[in-house]
């Protein structure tokens, strides 16, 4: 990666940091522990009486509230014993170890969090979002917990960091900025790029498993408002007349194992992209999916779609749809599903969560050609969307090699592997 930074040049001289990670730095910058440039404040948490959903100061318990850079508290608390303050650095100290976000106000701060003030006569405040953002790996070395991971406020306060000068120091948060905007710039415009591939694909499904491939041909109304007109020779039928509709059951968590038994699925948790990989076993399921039935998540989020690639049991997450093969070809089925699926978004019901019934599953609407249409359809489905995964799989890959490329960059500023100092 250090390849990519040749048009910068390297510091005149350097001098051995003693820290094996950081390695060689600048002979003019210094290192210091943490504690020695900045507040360290680590969080506690309130008794869960003392919370509110309206009054007192917004509240943050964890990381589970950071955005991309700023946090958004969901609860308020009135006695708050430890607060950060607006523009202070917030960091995890439990799972996951290292997210950063920044104060952008007044928050009471739990036992998930500390929060760090720096002493502005040592660091400028946005060097210090990229140092942090860089120094935070020595937490990865330490962090411990029987339950999750965690680390102390001498972990936190011992954290090894690089100083230049105030000046430097801002020269090299300025150069940063510009260049992370430019990278961020790129990133935004290649998942804008991957949302519309998404939208073109979801589209050019939707086009042939209603409308066909032959663009000439007769049509007439479905009867279906969603719908609307569908070739004149095709059917409509409820899902149920094609498919047998299997709803899962779960057992008693106790019959639950990591290691015997056959796969368990308890609901789309455990989806991939297009197969699922179970994490736990049972040897007294009640509702199997066979190998080649279509997995249709019933419970939040209501519509997520899966193939069995092998037996298995089936919690009350999932049902299991077995196609009529007299009437429907398989790979067209999945196509099927993943249009009329939208059905049940109308449907969706529960005080707790969305949850649909056998019935709203069985009564989905769905269109039939004759079956050698249907793979006809298939095939052509099969060559499209393949063409567009393989362009958003290209553009994935062009977005991690960008923020790969973001972090390097950031590091190799903020370590002094690169002098920024005349590129402002």
């Amino acid at each position: 990666m250090m390849d990519d930074f040749k048009q910068w040049k390297q510091y005149p001289k350097y001098k051995d940091s003693g820290v094996k990670w950081l390695g060689m730095i600048p002979e003019h910058w210094e290192v210091k522990r943490l504690k020695f440039i900045s507040n360290i404040i680590m969080g506690q948490s309130p008794n869960s009486d003392d919370y509110s959903y309206e009054e007192g100061v917004p509240f943050l318990q964890g990381n589970a509230e950071f955005g991309e850079q700023y946090p958004q508290a969901k609860i308020y608390c009135s006695t708050a014993n430890k607060y950060a303050n607006k523009g202070n650095i917030l960091l995890s100290v439990r799972a996951p170890v290292g997210a950063l976000n920044i104060a952008n106000q007044k928050y009471g701060i739990g036992r998930g969090l500390c929060a760090i003030k720096n002493c502005e006569t040592l660091i400028n405040k946005d060097f210090a979002w990229y140092l942090l953002n860089v120094i935070k790996i020595g937490l990865s070395f330490l962090s411990t917990g029987s339950t999750y991971e965690a680390v102390t406020v001498d972990d936190v306060s011992n954290l090894v960091s690089v100083i230049p000068s105030l000046t430097e120091q801002k020269k090299i948060a300025q150069f940063l900025g510009k260049e992370t905007a430019k990278i961020d710039n790129l990133i935004n415009k290649k998942q804008h790029l991957i949302e519309l591939l998404q939208e073109k694909r979801t589209a050019i499904i939707s086009h042939a498993v209603t409308k066909g491939l032959n663009p000439d041909v007769p049509m007439k109304y479905s009867g279906v408002e969603w719908l609307g007109m569908i070739p004149e020779h095709w059917e409509v039928k409820r899902l149920k007349f094609i498919s047998n509709i299997i709803m899962g059951q779960s057992p008693n968590s106790d019959d639950y194992s990591y290691e015997e038994g056959v796969p368990f699925l308890q609901g789309n948790a455990e989806f991939g992209e297009q197969y699922p990989q179970a994490k736990i076993y049972c040897s007294t399921a009640n509702k199997y999916a066979n190998k080649g039935n279509i997995l249709l998540s019933v419970r939040a989020p209501v519509g997520a779609l899966n193939i069995a690639n092998q037996k298995y049991g089936i919690g009350r997450g999932l049902c299991a749809i077995k196609n009529c093969e007299t009437l429907i070809n398989k790979d067209f089925a999945w196509y099927l599903l993943n249009v009329i699926k939208i059905g049940l978004s109308f449907l969706s019901t529960g005080s707790t969560y969305e949850a649909v019934t056998v019935d709203d599953v069985s009564n989905l609407v769905s269109v039939i050609p004759p079956l050698t249409e249907q793979q006809k359809i298939a095939e052509y489905l099969d060559i499209q969307t393949q063409k567009i995964d393989t362009l958003i799989n290209k553009t994935q890959t062009s977005i991690e090699y960008l923020k790969e490329y973001r972090t390097a960059l950031i590091s190799a500023a903020v370590t002094g592997k690169i002098d920024v100092r005349e590129e402002i």
